[in-house]
């Protein structure tokens, strides 16, 4: 989509709503696996689904530092170097994609240990 709107390349709330759609709009399908799973008190729903909010949350904190550009909006010429808001952003993605990894090692050991339940069909097939 993004060459298709080349809006977004002179507006920087267009480009930040339009990044952070992305983030948002992966929480539906989320929220409706932990459905399918038992809810939240599953035990796949309680192993993966907080581990998979704090890569959210760590996302969300990126997000921040992006969106305010703190510390050197604030402190002009103080961080340039070390610190700047960019740098505070990848290492926020960095901390959640880390986050995202773990989720993935626990829910794939627990595959590893545990079957799937059998799914019995409604109605039975006509041969």
């Amino acid at each position: 989509m993004w060459p298709h709107v080349p809006k977004l390349f002179n507006n920087y709330r267009a480009t930040v709503v339009f990044f952070a759609s992305f983030v948002a709009s992966s929480l539906l399908p989320l929220f409706h696996w932990v459905t399918i799973v038992g809810g939240f008190r599953s035990a796949q729903a309680s192993l993966f689904f907080y581990r998979l909010l704090g890569t959210f949350l760590l996302y969300a904190f990126g997000f921040w530092w992006y969106i305010t550009a703190l510390p050197e909006a604030r402190w002009q010429g103080r961080f340039d170097l070390l610190l700047s808001s960019h740098q505070l952003w990848h290492i926020s993605v960095l901390a959640g994609a880390l986050v995202f990894y773990s989720a993935m090692k626990a829910y794939a050991d627990f595959r590893a240990n545990n079957a799937c339940e059998v799914i019995v069909p409604l109605t039975t097939p006509v041969a």
